[in-house]
């Protein structure tokens, strides 16, 4: 279950600290594999309503690829949740499931996504 962090009551040891997000994270668990930086303007499309056929409704720049996921940039989009699966197409490969292991809303209207592939 996603819990939040960065979250907290403002008090005299937190002044002039400025929180720019809150995340959502499903686990805490170490990398496993290495990330790389992706090929400049990679996209990913996102299809947040449909499992079945793939129709993106969601565009994001990729951050940075790994085997079995990866990290994006985009838009806020509150249909968009820690835990939920979707099908995801990153740059050239074929659309495939992924599930979104955390969440940063930046701000009101940029998130940041961590993915991993769902193996089939």
């Amino acid at each position: 279950m996603p819990f939040r962090i960065c979250e907290f009551n403002e008090s005299k040891y937190f002044e002039g600290i400025k929180i720019i997000g809150t995340i959502e994270v499903m686990s805490l668990q170490k990398r496993k594999n290495v990330r790389f930086n992706p090929d400049p303007g990679t996209i990913a499309k996102i299809d947040s309503r449909s499992i079945d056929v793939f129709k993106p409704n969601v565009s994001a720049l990729v951050q940075n690829e790994s085997y079995t996921g990866c990290g994006l940039v985009a838009l806020s989009d509150s249909d968009i949740r820690a835990g939920e699966t979707y099908l995801v197409q990153v740059g050239e490969l074929a659309p495939q499931p992924a599930q979104i292991i955390w969440k940063i809303d930046v701000d009101s209207e940029v998130m940041k996504l961590g993915l991993q592939y769902v193996k089939s």
